[in-house]
């Protein structure tokens, strides 16, 4: 960051560093959780019958890797 900062000849304050640092993170973070088939779309409205269905069969696929 530091690096693109000198190159664009933008100073940021830390605050603006770690507030960039921590859009980064979530943009790849969402970007990776997206790619999994149980991932719900962030602008789409949460069904909640089938979300709650998604939660218990993780759920249950957890409790069955516990028990082995």
């Amino acid at each position: 960051m530091a690096e693109w900062s000198r190159l664009m000849g933008v100073d940021l304050s830390p605050w603006e560093a770690r507030t960039l640092r921590r859009l980064s993170r979530a943009f790849v973070n969402q970007r990776d959780d997206a790619r999994k088939p149980t991932c719900i779309e962030p602008m789409v409205q949460v069904d909640q019958e089938l979300a709650r269905s998604r939660v218990e069969a993780q759920f249950a696929a957890m409790v069955a890797t516990l028990k082995r």
